[in-house]
């Protein structure tokens, strides 16, 4: 689903005012466009909390490096972040494969560290 420039001009300008307008905005049904990952970014980087109204990766799914990427930002934004994304999708994970948890603990490091 692409987003036209006026709407994500238009989905940036919300998201300034208020990051937890990332929730009003369509969620595509495949690999998040471009367009998506701007707006998803601009979110966090103004509040990390917004993270929660993001659309996670598909259950089962490897992480891309740009999921990695929103969630450290989140994470350094807001380390109340750490609630909605580490803890939920570790848990979720717990049962499955084991190729995502190095990214999980870093993640979980990456936390730790910033916080002192």
């Amino acid at each position: 689903m692409k987003i036209s420039q006026e709407a994500l001009a238009s989905y940036l300008e919300a998201i300034k005012t208020n990051p937890f307008s990332i929730k009003d905005i369509p969620i595509p049904e495949e690999e998040p466009s471009d367009e998506h990952k701007e707006i998803y970014m601009a979110a966090v980087k103004l509040n990390g909390e917004s993270v929660k109204y993001i659309p996670k990766p598909k259950e089962g799914e490897k992480v891309s490096s740009f999921y990695e990427e929103l969630y450290l930002e989140a994470v350094k934004q807001s380390p109340q972040a750490l609630r909605n994304i580490f803890i939920p999708i570790l848990l979720a994970n717990m049962n499955h494969t084991k190729s995502h948890l190095g990214y999980y603990v870093q993640l979980f490091r990456d936390f730790i560290a910033d916080m002192g």
